[in-house]
C-alpha cells in the first residue's frame, strides 16, 4: 500500500481465529496458536500455559549466536526483509480467505519469529536484572 497499512492492520482479511487483519493473523500465529491462557495466571493455567509453551516451541531451535545481543536495529532489519513478501498470494478485503499454501508457507516463519522474540525477551530481562542462577533457568 503506497500510503502503508500500519503493519498489516489495515490489511482486511476474513475473520477466522479472531484475526480480521493481516497483523492480527501473524500475532495469532498464522491461526495455530490463536487461544489465550486465562490470567491472572493460577496453578492449573499456569501448568496450562507452560504445556502449549512446550507445544510450541517443539522442534525449534535458537543458536545463542542469535539472540545473545541487543541489536534492536538487526531486530527491525530481520522483520522488514520478511515483511517485503508477507503480502504475495494476498488481496485485502473483509470476504478474503487467507490461502492454505499462505499458512503453510509462513507459520514456520512466524513461530521462529516468536521463540526468537521471547528468547531476545529473556536475554534483555537478563542483562538488565542479572542471571537467574536456578537450575531451571530459562537461557542455558
Amino acid at each position: 500500500m503506497p500510503s502503508g497499512d500500519r503493519g498489516g492492520n489495515d490489511f482486511l482479511l476474513k475473520k477466522h481465529s479472531g484475526a480480521s487483519e493481516l497483523h492480527a493473523v501473524w500475532d495469532t500465529v498464522i491461526y495455530t496458536h490463536h487461544r489465550s491462557v486465562k490470567r491472572p495466571f493460577n496453578g492449573d493455567t499456569w501448568k496450562q500455559f507452560g504445556e502449549r509453551t512446550t507445544d510450541f516451541m517443539e522442534g525449534i531451535t535458537v543458536p545463542a549466536s542469535t539472540y545473545k545481543t541487543l541489536d534492536f536495529s538487526k531486530f527491525r532489519d530481520e522483520s522488514s526483509a520478511i515483511a517485503q513478501h508477507v503480502y504475495d498470494g494476498l488481496t485485502s478485503g473483509k470476504d478474503q480467505v487467507i490461502p492454505d499454501k499462505y499458512l503453510a508457507k509462513y507459520e514456520p516463519i512466524a513461530k521462529e519469529r516468536g521463540a526468537i522474540a521471547a528468547y531476545r525477551l529473556a536475554y534483555a530481562i537478563e542483562q538488565l536484572f542479572g542471571a537467574n542462577t536456578e537450575k531451571d533457568a530459562i537461557l542455558v
